[in-house]
C-alpha cells in the first residue's frame, strides 16, 4: 500500500489555467482533485455510462445540469447520473478545488453535445429525433 501525494501523481491542464490531479485512475474508478479559478467553466457535455461525484472542498460551485443552474458549496457534494448534460464553473471570486470520482472512468466517455436522455446499449446512444401521437 502507498501512499499517494498529489506532488507525486500526473497533472493535467485543462481550459489553460485549470488542474488536475489524477489521484487514482483504473478503468473501474478514477479519482481527481481539481482547481478551477474564478470566472472558469468546462464545456458542457455527458457521460454514457460514467456517474460522477463532485465534492467541493473550496470555495463554490455552481453545476449545469440540462437546464438548471446549482450552487454547491464547501463541504457539499453533486451527484452526476449518465446521460445528464452537466458542467461546472466558478463563479465566485476564489479559487474552487474539488474531488471529482467517476465510476467507470470517464476519461474515454465525455460526449460533446445535448445529451438529452435516451435508450443506451452496447455503448451506443439512441434517442427520439421527433414524437408522434402514434
Amino acid at each position: 500500500m502507498a501512499i499517494i501525494r498529489r506532488e507525486s501523481v500526473p497533472t493535467k491542464v485543462w481550459a489553460e489555467v485549470c488542474k488536475a490531479w489524477v489521484l487514482l485512475d483504473t478503468d473501474q474508478l478514477t479519482i481527481k482533485e481539481e482547481l478551477m479559478p474564478p470566472g472558469t467553466m468546462e464545456s458542457t457535455h455527458f457521460h454514457l455510462i460514467a456517474r460522477q461525484f463532485f465534492f467541493v472542498l473550496e470555495g463554490v460551485a455552481t453545476f449545469r445540469e440540462d437546464d438548471r443552474s446549482i450552487i454547491v458549496h464547501s463541504g457539499d457534494g453533486f451527484d452526476v447520473q449518465p446521460g445528464i448534460t452537466h458542467s461546472i464553473q466558478n463563479d465566485g471570486q476564489e479559487n474552487l478545488r474539488f474531488l471529482l470520482i467517476s465510476h467507470p472512468s470517464a476519461d474515454q466517455d465525455r460526449h460533446m453535445g445535448d445529451g438529452k436522455r435516451g435508450i443506451h446499449l452496447g455503448g451506443r446512444s439512441f434517442r427520439a429525433l421527433s414524437n408522434s401521437e402514434s
